[in-house]
């Protein structure tokens, strides 16, 4: 081997899944979280992701070191066929404890051998989430079993700097099957990891002074700027302009939830710290989706700038949960209320939008479970029409405002209403594409007649008990 190859493999990190098998140079991993900025204690949260996880070991010679010593541990390889493709080992580990946690709550392996010893899933551990976009790596911090912090006293966490997790990538290469991501439809994935590079160095900058929706507002401006393909530092002007806006969405939300336009803790600066440093991971949950699994789930993807306002949502709901009683707002808390209200943060992130029925799309029918509800709907689904909507051009929050429910009633209709129309709308102003089939386009405009012309028992009867 030159010496110029051994260069790049020094610097590189080998891929080994058969699918995958490639080596990523180091300017093309990306780290979706800030530079030292998260901190866990293993002690304080029980070890919990040694408690029934399982393991992967990388391949051949990482699996004889670790049977080593041991006549009985073998017998406990999973023989997994999602592991087929891979070179690594998977190891069944039984709840209450693995196999080399001590009583103390420490990893044995790592007290008598160091870290480097450890399995490949436990050596990168929380930092294992990694995605394929395209040429890049995407390096993530796990969704929910480490309970991560802010590290609060300025100082870096050695553990979660960005060249220590890149050594542990390197040193023994990636034998774990990897999530395949697609990129925004908005940017190339090369602008788009540059975007989210920039977020991730405004986020260490945000995080110890100024308010998460100050934040949201310069993410949005710079993500307007490289949208207009002319990427730049974000005005101050523009960003002041832009809270203005956050500050009027932020109530428009409330309103919508049924709270107060006052939103509570708000100002708390853990809160906002913890929200800041978590952006560039939620980012990541957003903007990089699986591909096709996810998008049938969630839809086709969001749009560059709807990101910093769902963004701004999961910061009202992680307020609310904790003006609730919620005194501990962890960033596992963030990435929960983020998969957990999808819907919703992409209905929310429309309230201040025109909006109408997307093309070739059937509006969806069921009851909402209440009288008011489904009366709601009915209206809603009609005001949606895109003939109705190109002329009047009524936001999304004023049509769903415009009800005399309860704030308890409008809250449990908008978050019905965002999973009825998940996928489904689109803004009266986005074109509306050529990608949708003769027929469907034909059976949705037949049903959308029928809307428009039907008086409410006959809607009722198509839309709500779902006879034709």
């Amino acid at each position: 081997m030159s010496e110029g190859n051994s260069m790049t493999k020094v610097g590189a990190v080998r891929l080994l899944t058969s699918t995958h098998e490639r080596t990523i140079p180091t300017e093309d991993v990306y780290f979706a979280f800030c530079d030292g900025r998260l901190t866990y204690d293993c002690e304080e949260c029980k070890a919990a992701c040694c408690r029934g996880k399982g393991y992967l070991l990388n391949g051949d010679t990482e699996s004889s070191s670790h049977f080593a010593g041991s006549k009985t541990l073998h017998v406990f390889v999973n023989e997994d066929p999602g592991q087929q493709k891979t070179p690594s080992v998977s190891m069944l580990n039984l709840p209450p404890a693995c196999f080399f946690l001590t009583e103390d709550g420490f990893c044995r392996i790592h007290v008598t051998k160091g870290s480097g010893a450890k399995p490949e899933t436990c050596r990168l551990f929380p930092f294992n989430s990694l995605a394929v976009v395209g040429k890049y790596l995407v390096v993530r911090a796990h969704p929910s079993l480490c309970p991560l912090k802010v590290k609060s006293d300025g100082a870096l966490d050695p553990n979660s700097r960005h060249t220590f997790v890149l050594g542990e990538l390197q040193s023994a290469g990636v034998s774990a099957e990897l999530t395949v991501c697609e990129g925004p439809t908005d940017l190339s994935i090369q602008e788009t990891i540059n975007l989210e590079r920039e977020t991730v160095t405004l986020a260490a900058e945000f995080s110890a002074t100024r308010s998460y929706a100050e934040f949201a507002a310069t993410q949005l401006v710079l993500t307007e700027q490289y949208v207009r393909s002319k990427p730049e530092t974000a005005s101050g002007r523009g960003v002041s302009l832009q809270v203005d806006a956050m500050n009027d969405f932020v109530a428009h939300c409330l309103r919508l939830l049924g709270v107060s336009e006052r939103l509570p803790d708000c100002d708390d600066p853990e809160l906002n710290a913890t929200m800041v440093v978590a952006t560039p991971i939620l980012r990541s949950h957003l903007v990089f989706q699986k591909s096709p699994e996810e998008k049938t789930r969630s839809g086709q993807g969001v749009q560059l700038t709807q990101v910093p306002f769902m963004l701004l949502e999961v910061f009202v709901l992680a307020a609310l949960a904790f003006a609730s009683g919620m005194r501990a707002v962890r960033i596992q808390t963030l990435i929960r209320l983020l998969e957990a209200t999808r819907s919703l943060l992409t209905l929310l992130s429309f309230v201040e939008s025109s909006v109408m029925w997307k093309p070739g799309v059937m509006i969806p029918r069921g009851t909402f479970g209440w009288g008011a509800g489904d009366l709601e709907y009915e209206r809603i689904v009609k005001a949606l029409l895109p003939a109705q909507q190109r002329k009047a051009e009524r936001s999304l929050g004023h049509l769903i405002c415009d009800s005399g429910l309860s704030n308890s009633e409008r809250s449990r209709f908008v978050k019905k209403l965002a999973c009825r129309l998940h996928d489904k709308i689109k803004p009266t102003s986005e074109p509306d594409g050529n990608n949708v089939g003769l027929r469907r386009r034909l059976s949705a405009g037949m049903q959308r007649l029928a809307v428009s012309n039907l008086g409410e028992e006959s809607l009722s009867k198509i839309l709500v008990t779902g006879r034709r």
